[in-house]
Formats: C-alpha cells, sequence, structure tokens
C-alpha cells in the first residue's frame, strides 16, 4: 500500500526512492500518502464545495482521533510520534 500512491502520482520519486533506506522510503511514502488524499479531497472535481469541506473536516476529526480504522491516519501518526512532530504543525 505505501507505495501504490507514489508509483500512480509521484513516479519521479519513486524511481529516486530506490536510493533511500526501506525506513526512510516508508516515511517519505506515509508522508506522501497523507498530503495525497487531502489533495484529492480538495481536488475532487466532481463535488460541490461544500461536499468537499465536508470530506475535509470529517479526514481532519478521524486525524484528531487517530482513527484506528484508516491506515493512512496512523503511518502518518507513527511519524509524527517516531520523529517528535507538534501536532499543531500537522493541523495547521
Amino acid at each position: 500500500m505505501k507505495s501504490n500512491l507514489l508509483k500512480k502520482h509521484a513516479k519521479s520519486f519513486y524511481w529516486a526512492s530506490f536510493f533511500l533506506s526501506n525506513d526512510t522510503f516508508n516515511k517519505c511514502s506515509s508522508l506522501y500518502n497523507f498530503c495525497r488524499t487531502l489533495d484529492d479531497i480538495v481536488d475532487d472535481d466532481d463535488k460541490k464545495l461544500e461536499v468537499k469541506k465536508k470530506n475535509f473536516y470529517k479526514f481532519k476529526k478521524k486525524f484528531e482521533n487517530n482513527d484506528p480504522d484508516n491506515q493512512i491516519i496512523n503511518d502518518m501518526w507513527s511519524i509524527i510520534n517516531s520523529e517528535n512532530i507538534s501536532k499543531k504543525i500537522v493541523i495547521d
């Protein structure tokens, strides 16, 4: 799962990732997946602004509550914890 979005949307980075350690690649992939998910929510051309906002805030709430059923959120929390990143920075 980690590399699926990279393979599809970030081909150059995916190719360059072969030069990274597995740990670094996994963290980069998790960060990319998180950002890409947010980007896809707001860039969805098939949805009106109100629907986009609703979906964004729904995802944000799941993130803030560390939704155990969402692997992308779980992976992002793992990075936040392992790299001592402030939750406020991510929320902002």
